[in-house]
């Protein structure tokens, strides 16, 4: 059996996959890095990334009001479901100001 095929059936089997998660401007300063691998599960939508992502990264709360999240260069909105796959992107956009 492909390697490939085995890592499918595991990732079915525990209903969580490995993403990129990309953070921007303030929030990358908030959490410290610019980017990130993390385990979500496959069925969820922006609120339950965004409670994923405070347990592991606290200080990124301090910006949950203005938050923007894309999935795969597709901005989301608050309660859509979605479907992960192994190796999606989210990014993770604080609110943006300028003159």
């Amino acid at each position: 059996m492909p390697y490939s095929n085995i890592f499918l059936m595991a990732e079915s089997a525990t209903g969580r996959v490995s993403i990129h998660v990309v953070f921007f401007a303030g929030a990358r300063e908030r959490c410290g890095v610019n980017s990130a691998s993390v385990s979500l599960s496959t069925r969820t939508d922006m609120g339950s990334i965004l409670t994923d992502l405070y347990k592991i990264y606290p200080d990124l709360a301090e910006l949950h009001n203005g938050l923007i999240v894309a999935h795969n260069h597709e901005y989301c909105t608050p309660g859509q479901p979605f479907t992960l796959a192994q190796g999606d992107e989210i990014a993770i956009i604080p609110p943006i100001s300028g003159g």
